[in-house]
């Protein structure tokens, strides 16, 4: 039995593709950066509108930690649910916070204002 789960053709229906990306665009406007371990999937208003929401996922096939360093210090950062309800309080240490390691093919979403 021949298996084509991870076939470059297939690749953009099963997982999310690794094309690099060659722009590079002014950070004037920049709330963060990344270390780009793992893939921005979503950035959006909180649902209370005093924040945002930052949704990290990992392409790759092992566990990987990310750190974000934001443009300023930020009041709260917090891992939340999908609903945005409070899992934990992330630690913020000079405008930096350490993302814990999630596995592959998993998401994490970041609760953060300024």
């Amino acid at each position: 039995m021949q298996v084509y789960e991870y076939a470059e053709f297939l690749n953009g229906r099963l997982t999310f593709p690794l094309n690099p990306s060659r722009q590079f665009l002014k950070h004037d406007f920049s709330l963060f950066k990344t270390e780009n371990k793992l893939t921005i999937s979503t950035i959006e208003r909180s649902r209370s509108g005093l924040g945002y929401c930052l949704r990290l996922y990992n392409p790759k096939f092992h566990q990987v930690s990310e750190q974000i360093t934001f443009v300023k210090q930020p009041k709260i950062v917090q891992l939340v649910d999908l609903r945005e309800h409070i899992l934990q309080d992330l630690k913020i240490k000079n405008k930096q916070v350490i993302i814990p390691k999630i596995g592959h093919a998993k998401f994490i979403t970041i609760y953060f204002e300024f």
